[in-house]
């Protein structure tokens, strides 16, 4: 699993889609044969792809967001337990806030995520998520 999660920081889009897909399918295997689970899945993204630091250059700050959304998108598809679903919200919003032009994929991610959850604990997963809750209520961004 650990080649999976460092494959997501590729630089090739083609590559990472891959380990994209091979994580996801991993994830959902071993998840439901008790082998792992989701919070160990976000500890691996949050060991081999960190957040991006100041001194990174600005490529490989982005590859790193590239791979840490597909990341915690291929655990979000594994379906994971409700006590993780603040984690993985928290690492998407990240991505959200220092990516503007990842947005719309970090927001495919949120839904997935929230869409996995029972209704109560989705409403207090967002409550719990003061950058979504600020997203949700922002103004529309004008358009030029």
């Amino acid at each position: 699993m650990r080649r999976l999660v460092r494959g997501l920081g590729s630089s090739s889009k083609a590559a990472r889609q891959g380990f994209a897909a091979a994580l996801a399918g991993a994830l959902e295997v071993l998840s439901t044969a008790g082998l792992v689970d989701a919070s160990r899945a976000a500890d691996l993204v949050d060991e081999v792809l960190p957040t991006p630091t100041a001194n990174m250059s600005r490529p490989d700050a982005k590859d790193r967001r590239l791979g840490r959304l597909f990341a915690l998108g291929a655990v979000t598809r594994s379906g994971p337990a409700p006590a993780v679903a603040p984690r993985l919200l928290a690492g998407v919003m990240e991505v959200w806030l220092a990516s503007p032009f990842l947005r719309e994929a970090a927001g495919a991610v949120v839904l997935d995520l929230l869409g996995n959850l029972a209704i109560e604990d989705a409403e207090m997963v967002i409550r719990g998520c003061q950058p979504l809750v600020d997203a949700l209520h922002a103004e529309p961004e004008a358009r030029g």
